[in-house]
Order: C-alpha cells, then structure tokens, then sequence
C-alpha cells in the first residue's frame, strides 16, 4: 500500500528567537542598513535550535496550512481546506516576531475568531536576527467551528490586537481525521530556527518502505525574507 508523507518545516515562522520587548528598553537609534542593538533577556543565552520534529501523526488523516503576513489592524483570514466529513485531530498557530525587533509575542497577542493564543512558553525559541518564534496548541479554539463547517475552504479569522507591526506573520496547521483517504499518511511537523549563514534539514526515509511507494510533500515557512541593496 502506498503511504503519503507531508512535511511541514519551520524555517521562519517556525523559526524564532527570543528578546525582551524593544519598547520596555531603550537603545540607541541604529546605523541606517544595520539591525539595532539589543539587550539580551532571558532567552539570549540559549543557541538557536535546529530545526526538528515537534509534532508527528499518521492514518487516515489530511493536514491543511494556511499563512498570513500583514500590518492591517482588523487582520487577516486563513483558509483551512477541510475534507468530507473530516474532523479535527489537532492544530497549532506558529507565529514570528518581526526581525531584529527583539519582541517576543505575549499571550493574547494574536487571536483566532475573537479568541486569545496562549503561547507555550517551552516552545519558544532563539534564531539568527533577534527575533522570536512561538508554539501554541490551538485545537479547542478551532475544532468546534471547522468539524460543524461544510466540506471545502473555511475562514479564520487571525488578528493581531495588541503590536501588529512587531509581529512577521502566522502559521496555522490543521490535521484532521479524513475519511476521504484511500490510504494511510503520515504528517510530521518541524519547528526550529535555521543558521542565517546556511543550513540544512535532512529526511531519512524507512527502509522498509521502497521509494517507488513514498510520495513525500515538504512546506517550510521562512520568517522576515531580507535581500540586500540591488
């Protein structure tokens, strides 16, 4: 039987760093061109992890991702593409701090439908420019809506209530049960924080399982893109 794997890789927006808010300490004006100077909080001393499974599953499941970026302060809606008769397994929210802010999102920071993320702390991580990356758990605030919806692309509605412009953009990730599937998948989430200088993930497949029968689709979500003058 043919098995499907779907990865999904943190890069960016699952990448992450961690500082004390830019605005609780004041630095001096930076150099045009340059990132300004930061003052390390309880993160700084942490090396930035690489990037590693987080979250694995597998049978007769669908994952569907969705992103936004943006510095509109009514938010933005992702799409989630729920199957025939699906329910949800889990979902989780990644989010990113804007680079070389120094931010680390707070709880309440980002709100799905109206309803406050909660970050989990263990899961917030360091990256190469001074931002922050954050994990959160968010299938109770989802499954209500998505497992009452009709099959196709349903709405969330994501909102950045409290500093917009501090905060790079989100990632939501929804797993569901699908009885639609002819065979069994498996999907492995990844959450980390690459090396600015160059990196590199490595996916090591079963030995058991030929590669003629491995399908494998890999997403990574690359947080606050930088290209230099010309």
């Amino acid at each position: 039987m043919r098995r499907t794997l779907i990865v999904v890789v943190g890069a960016l927006a699952l990448v992450a760093a961690g500082f004390t808010p830019a605005a609780a300490q004041e630095d001096p004006a930076p150099e045009p061109g340059t990132a300004p100077l930061l003052r390390a909080s309880r993160l700084a001393a942490q090396p930035a992890e690489p990037v590693a499974p987080i979250f694995s599953d597998s049978g007769r499941i669908s994952l569907s991702t969705d992103a936004i970026g943006t510095n509109r302060a009514s938010g933005a809606d992702v799409e989630v593409d729920k199957p025939v008769g699906g329910t949800v397994r889990r979902a989780f929210l990644v989010a990113a701090s804007t680079g070389f802010s120094g931010y680390e999102p707070v709880d309440g920071e980002i709100e799905l439908d109206g309803q406050p993320v909660v970050w989990d702390d263990a899961r917030t991580m360091l990256n190469g420019i001074s931002s922050v990356n954050v994990w959160a758990d968010v299938t109770t605030l989802v499954a209500s809506k998505l497992d009452a919806a009709q099959p196709g692309r349903v709405s969330i509605h994501v909102e950045e209530v409290i500093n917009t412009f501090q905060i790079d953009g989100a990632i939501l990730a929804v797993i569901f049960d699908d009885p639609t599937a002819v065979r069994d998948r498996a999907v492995v989430l990844a959450y980390g924080a690459q090396q600015v200088t160059g990196d590199r993930i490595r996916l090591v497949r079963l030995p058991d399982v030929p590669l003629s029968d491995v399908r494998a689709t890999l997403g990574v979500g690359i947080s606050f893109g930088y290209q230099p003058t010309g």
